[in-house]
């Protein structure tokens, strides 16, 4: 089983999108699931959720928590954790609420990939809603950049890393983080890393200034302690896995689960 980890915060009207490009194309190589993680959004999860599911009818099965933190996107890793913790595929996709596959066949990709190459990391790229190619009318293929983001692996490699460093905080950083852990601790943890050239995702985080999104000013919010802290830890090669452990949260509901026709 391939699961979609989707984090959010303040994207909740991206959801449909997101749901809608896995949908596209009907993979039926093995079972998938979408695991939906809302670290308690300002606007109404739920509702968008339903509205979603509702017009879309993905043949997949959806699942979808929701935490009860009060405040801000004070801790991105921690919820993409959560939603490694409750899913229940092999392989996992990383993939935010903002992020959106371009290509109709990704799940076929990292469906066959994975299956050929256990214990690998394989990035995509990431396109910026701002490249130049858009506002060209082309697609496009290049100027991006290797994303975590997007990326796939499998669920024992997640786990074998230590996940996400539930350490950081704001929005930001935390995929630097556990893609340098990748790259420093392949050859000593026995994992390899790979990207595949028709894997693209387009990031739509600049459409929270041009959808004037109430929680833009949130999202904003100074990572000075991060940056400190990502460049301490290049330095060191500190690769090894998360001290914190990962996935803990006090609370956390169970919004929906959803069924899919084709699971």
């Amino acid at each position: 089983m391939i699961s979609i980890i989707v984090n959010n915060y303040g994207r909740s009207y991206l959801l449909p999108l997101v749901m809608q490009c896995y949908n596209r194309s009907v993979f039926k190589g093995e079972p998938i699931e979408m695991v939906i993680i809302d670290d308690n959004s300002p606007e109404p999860f739920e509702e968008y959720l339903k509205l979603a599911l509702q017009t879309i009818h993905p043949y997949f099965n959806v699942r979808a928590f929701q935490t009860h933190n009060q405040g801000s996107w004070t801790n991105p890793g921690i919820t993409a954790n959560l939603g490694v913790k409750q899913s229940k595929g092999d392989v996992i996709i990383l993939n935010p609420s903002d992020m959106i596959p371009f290509n109709p066949y990704t799940l076929q990709v990292v469906s066959e990939y994975h299956r050929s190459h256990p214990m690998t990391h394989l990035s995509s790229t990431e396109i910026p809603l701002t490249h130049t190619s858009w506002s060209e009318g082309k697609y496009p293929t290049t100027g991006g950049e290797l994303s975590l983001p997007g990326s796939s692996m499998p669920r024992s490699l997640f786990d074998k890393i230590g996940g996400f460093d539930e350490r950081f905080r704001t929005y930001g950083h935390e995929d630097a983080d556990i893609l340098w852990r990748i790259y420093y601790g392949a050859e000593d943890l026995g994992i390899h890393h790979d990207h595949h050239k028709e894997l693209f995702y387009l990031h739509l985080s600049p459409a929270h200034v041009l959808l004037n999104s109430p929680a833009h000013e949130l999202l904003k919010q100074s990572c000075t302690n991060n940056d400190g802290y990502v460049r301490e830890n290049m330095t060191k090669r500190n690769w090894v896995v998360n001290p914190n452990g990962w996935g803990v949260w006090p609370k956390l509901t169970e919004i929906l689960s959803y069924h899919g026709e084709m699971n």
